[in-house]
């Protein structure tokens, strides 16, 4: 969803995960491949969106969401106009 969000040019995001590429992401996840493989899935998403769009603002977490999570942490004091959890239970 990234990938496409930032091709119809949004420019701001947010990446909160706590997981590392790994080969079973190969086929999940476009941006995983051999060359970031063991690099937090963070840090692979934001280096392929940057190819595509190098203006982009992009900020990354490498931490578990848990319930008592203060969101607050993660998302920007400006006008944040969308979230979108894409978090999975493992």
């Amino acid at each position: 969803m990234a990938i496409l969000l930032a091709r119809m040019g949004v420019k701001n995001f947010v990446f909160i995960d706590y997981k590392k590429v790994n080969k079973s992401h190969f086929i999940k996840h476009l941006y995983c491949n051999n060359t970031n493989l063991s690099l937090f899935k963070t840090q692979a998403l934001k280096e392929y969106l940057l190819e595509i769009n190098n203006e982009l603002n992009i900020e990354t977490f490498n931490e578990m969401i848990l319930p008592q999570s203060n969101m607050a942490d993660f998302i920007p004091d400006d006008d944040t106009d969308l979230i979108i959890n894409t978090a999975d239970e493992s």
